[in-house]
């Protein structure tokens, strides 16, 4: 289980690249943290979400209200608040992840899938949509984060240790963050969150393609073609796991997928066919049957 930590700034000096009145830019960043702190607090992978601010006042918000912990952080940048606020909260040797606060289209499953694959290195990060900046950075104890986040922060990383995450455990939500208008746009095509969705309506900034989708689960609409797979992960409290397709890709699924092919359990390694569909937010299983098994 991971211990996640978000920074999140004063709501009146956030998102100052994004074209909008004052006012505006403040309900948008509130929103997107709201939906951020949300999906990740959601995850089955994450016991503890870790939120850090630069305002005492920003301690009662309740767009906070999803984190175990707020914390103020002392003076100084991004990274060292992050580094701080690990050494803080996260207990010696508890895997650690540092995400930023504006991932408004990020859902549970999604971070879930990114978050084993994280499992398997000392540390890794997600690039962001650009090719240049990270959204996430993991490592195995608080001791081994270290962040450096900003412009150009994934070359960055990679000299300081840290692993790219192959692109099959990457669900494009997860490297969508939003620092301009454009940004908001593509976060509004993989469909954002509740109150994300909200606030763009209000201020008439929907493009029309955005839809307002569940922080846990999508419902398929569409038929999805059959796959050979592998058992990755699966967890028998909740029914949800991942499998490894023969083209390499990292694709969750929920309980209903599993239940749908009547199978009692999964191990890691066992062999299935699995219907996927390529939805907004990132490939997803939506029935898994027995390899053995003919269906067609």
């Amino acid at each position: 289980m991971w211990h996640v930590i978000i920074p999140v700034k004063d709501w009146d000096a956030a998102k100052s690249r994004i074209a909008l009145p004052p006012v505006d830019r403040r309900a948008l960043a509130e929103a997107m943290a709201t939906d951020t702190i949300e999906a990740v607090a959601a995850a089955h992978a994450v016991a503890h979400v870790t939120v850090v601010t630069t305002s005492a006042a920003m301690k009662g918000s309740p767009v906070l209200a999803a984190a175990d912990i707020v914390l103020r952080q002392p003076p100084g940048d991004l990274d060292a608040a992050l580094h701080w606020a690990a050494q803080q909260s996260v207990p010696p040797g508890m895997p650690v992840v540092a995400l930023v606060a504006d991932l408004p289209a990020l859902t549970s499953p999604s971070l879930d899938v990114a978050l084993r694959a994280a499992e398997f290195e000392q540390s890794t990060f997600v690039v962001d949509r650009h090719g240049s900046g990270s959204t996430m950075l993991t490592a195995q104890s608080p001791e081994g984060l270290r962040p450096s986040f900003g412009m150009d922060s994934a070359a960055r990383h990679v000299t300081l240790g840290a692993v790219p995450l192959a692109a099959g455990a990457v669900a494009p939500s997860l490297t969508c963050d939003v620092d301009t208008l454009d940004d908001l746009a593509a976060a509004e095509r993989l469909g954002v969150g509740r109150c994300t969705s909200l606030v763009t309506q209000t201020l008439g900034l929907s493009s029309g393609l955005s839809t307002s989708i569940p922080r846990v689960t999508r419902l398929t609409t569409m038929t999805d073609p059959v796959h050979q797979a592998t058992v990755h992960t699966f967890d028998a409290n909740h029914g949800d796991g991942s499998v490894i397709t023969d083209d390499g890709r990292v694709i969750p699924f929920e309980a209903r997928a599993w239940q749908s092919g009547a199978l009692l359990t999964l191990r890691q390694g066992q062999r299935l066919k699995v219907q996927v569909t390529e939805d907004p937010a990132g490939p997803r299983v939506t029935t898994l049957t027995l390899a053995t098994f003919s269906n067609s």
